[in-house]
C-alpha cells in the first residue's frame, strides 16, 4: 500500500501528475474520492479548490501538499519526497554529482537526509535542473558535491556550474573521492534506477574537499 494519496478534480493536473509519478516508477493511489483515503496514507496531494469544494475530514497525521498554479511537476515530486522524510522546513540542501560523459546521476539532501535521485544525459538539463531546484528551496544554505574521479570532467563539470550557470553566492563546492561508488549490484539494495544514481547518493553522504578557487 503506497504512503501517497493524489486526488483532484481537475483532470489535467491528475494526468499529469500521475504520469509524472508513473515515469519517475513512484508508488501513489489515485484517489476517487477524499474518503477513499487509506489509513497508511502519509501525504496527500490535492489543490485548495478541491479542499473548498468538498471540505473533507483529513486525519492530523497526513501531510498535505496543496498544489499551487506555480508548482512543476519536478516540485510537486521533490515536496512529496521532503514530505515522506517528514522535513517540514529544509535548513541545508545539498546536491551531489557522478559525472559522466554520457550519463550524470544527481542527488538531493535535504538537512542530510536523502530524498530524491535522477539520471541527467544533457549537462544543459543538469544545469537547469539544478537552477530549478535553488528555486524551490531559496532559503536553505545550499552546496554542490561533485565527484572527482576524472579530474578534467570535474573541471568541465565546475566550469559548467561556477561561471555559466550558479548565480546564487551562497552556493559552496566540494570535490568528492566518488572511488566505489558504482556497483550496479547496490542500485536495487537502496531503491534506484542506475548506477549513477548510486553513485550520486554515495557521494553526497561523504565528505570532500571545499573548493576556494577555480
Amino acid at each position: 500500500m503506497s504512503d501517497v494519496g493524489i486526488y483532484t478534480n481537475d483532470l489535467r493536473l491528475f494526468y499529469h501528475i500521475t504520469k509524472k509519478f508513473k515515469s519517475e516508477n513512484f508508488e501513489f493511489n489515485a484517489l476517487d474520492d477524499f474518503r477513499c483515503i487509506n489509513p497508511s496514507t502519509k501525504v496527500l496531494i490535492t489543490t485548495q479548490s478541491d479542499l473548498d469544494l468538498f471540505d473533507p475530514d483529513i486525519p492530523d497525521y497526513i501531510d498535505v501538499i496543496i498544489v499551487l498554479p506555480s508548482y512543476s511537476l519536478d516540485e510537486i515530486m521533490l515536496r512529496t519526497c521532503q514530505h515522506l522524510k517528514n522535513i517540514p522546513t529544509a535548513r541545508e540542501l545539498t546536491i551531489s554529482l557522478d559525472p559522466g560523459t554520457v550519463r550524470t546521476g544527481l542527488a538531493i539532501f535535504l538537512d542530510g537526509m536523502y530524498i530524491y535521485s535522477a539520471e541527467f544525459t544533457s549537462l544543459d538539463r543538469v544545469r537547469s535542473f539544478i537552477q530549478e531546484i535553488f528555486g524551490i528551496y531559496p532559503n536553505p544554505s545550499k552546496m554542490i558535491k561533485i565527484g572527482n574521479g576524472y579530474s578534467q570532467l570535474t573541471k568541465r563539470f565546475l566550469k559548467a556550474l561556477i561561471v555559466r550557470q550558479v548565480a546564487d553566492v551562497n552556493v559552496h563546492y566540494s570535490l568528492v573521492n566518488e572511488r566505489f561508488t558504482s556497483n550496479s549490484s547496490r542500485c536495487k539494495k537502496i531503491g534506484v534506477k542506475s548506477v549513477h544514481e548510486q553513485a550520486a547518493i554515495l557521494i553526497g553522504r561523504r565528505k570532500g574537499k571545499i573548493v576556494t578557487g577555480f
